[in-house]
């Protein structure tokens, strides 16, 4: 059966494979990249997914990598030297210093564990082109990047992440903001945004403003994960909807089969266990959450971008059963929430405290707001003690 949110793409896929004309192309672009962020992949492969199955006759792939976005220096010797000598200097500086910018075993030992590499050529179409060698910005620097339809979304994408300009237009040249406004497709190409996300309340100025303004108006149809979204485009006069996470588009079941598919090898009485999850080491303080927590049960943690003391490296389809099977889920990650949501599982979310990244919260509000669990959202270690001796499940 459909799904009402899924994208909705202004061609008929029916007349889209013909002897005389090939599939039409829809290329996703997205966070696809990382090897540690759980949600990332998920919402990457519940975007494909869903567009797929609603379309099945469009040839529909992921974009595989990330421009960078460089200093001035590299940027110009990039441009002038060229793509192979550029690799070829950074090739020779990583033999210099060796270990020092050189991964751990640990962290490759890790990497290894979670297979999110596997998942991604398991489960999601993957265009062949990697970027991670291209600079920003300039329109149609991607020759290879051809397609009839381009989606951008979800996740965090049109946040600035501190690389944009504070007064001037000319610094989005060093973010990744061009290529995740679609500014490389050409005139002829429609440009789609899902479920985007500015991970804040406001622009920060006026350039921000009428940065937005002038890539945003080429769009055939705009939507945002958060309320925050719509408002703020409403205010430089772009029409767009708030609409449910990727994620959210494929149903439990979907989850549980994939889940079910895989050798797990998962903790002991994980199904009496707290389950933790967090994203980066803020929430309440890294390792010292898993030792409160361990007085009122079990604890298993798993963490992205740092390394808790004591950490479980799950799979994706682990990760997603831990939030299946456990008793309690304890988080500060948006996308834990979703799947404890979807899950039907008891949680907690652990609202971002440092004033700088405050306006993140706004991810949180919204998905709250539409099931009516702002109850669940915690301010602080001693809230959260308090309402997990009381533990109300979900309905």
């Amino acid at each position: 059966m459909p799904n009402p949110n899924t994208p909705k793409l202004p061609l008929d896929s029916s007349k889209c494979t013909t002897k005389q004309h090939k599939a039409k192309t829809l290329r996703i672009v997205t966070f696809v990249f990382c090897e540690e962020n759980y949600g990332q992949i998920l919402q990457a492969y519940a975007l494909q997914r869903s567009l797929r199955d609603n379309y099945p006759k469009f040839d529909t792939k992921v974009i595989w990598g990330l421009p960078q976005a460089f200093s001035k220096k590299l940027y110009y010797f990039h441009r002038i030297c060229g793509d192979s000598i550029y690799r070829f200097v950074r090739a020779c500086k990583k033999r210099v210093l060796g270990s020092s910018i050189q991964e751990s075993q640990a962290e490759l030992d890790m990497r290894k564990r979670r297979g999110f590499n596997e998942f991604k050529q398991s489960h999601i179409a993957l265009h062949a082109s990697r970027l991670q060698h291209y600079i920003l910005p300039q329109k149609h620097h991607y020759p290879e990047l051809s397609g009839d339809i381009f989606i951008t979304g979800s996740d965090q994408q049109w946040n600035d992440w501190g690389t944009a300009p504070k007064e001037s237009l000319q610094g989005y040249a060093y973010s990744w903001l061009p290529y995740f406004t679609l500014e490389f497709a050409k005139p002829e190409s429609t440009k789609i945004a899902y479920a985007a996300s500015f991970g804040k309340r406001v622009f920060k100025n006026q350039a921000q403003q009428d940065y937005f303004k002038n890539v945003l108006t080429s769009f055939t149809a705009i939507s945002t994960r958060e309320q925050a979204g719509v408002t703020m485009l409403e205010s430089i006069a772009i029409k767009a909807t708030c609409v449910p996470d990727p994620t959210m588009l494929l149903s439990r079941e979907h989850y549980c089969k994939l889940i079910d598919s895989a050798t797990l090898d998962l903790p002991s009485n994980l199904s009496e266990s707290i389950f933790i999850y967090t994203y980066g080491d803020s929430a309440f303080g890294g390792d010292l959450l898993p030792k409160i927590l361990g007085k009122y049960a079990n604890v298993v943690a798993v963490a992205s971008t740092y390394k808790p003391s004591d950490t479980y490296n799950a799979t994706i389809q682990e990760w997603l059963a831990c939030v299946r099977e456990c008793k309690l889920m304890a988080t500060g990650s948006f996308h834990g929430t979703c799947f404890a949501i979807m899950m039907n599982t008891p949680f907690f979310l652990m609202r971002i405290q440092d004033r700088a990244s405050e306006s993140l919260n706004t991810r949180f509000e919204t998905l709250l707001e539409v099931f009516e669990l702002q109850d669940r959202m915690v301010s602080s270690l001693e809230e959260l003690e308090s309402k997990i001796k009381e533990n109300p499940p979900i309905d």
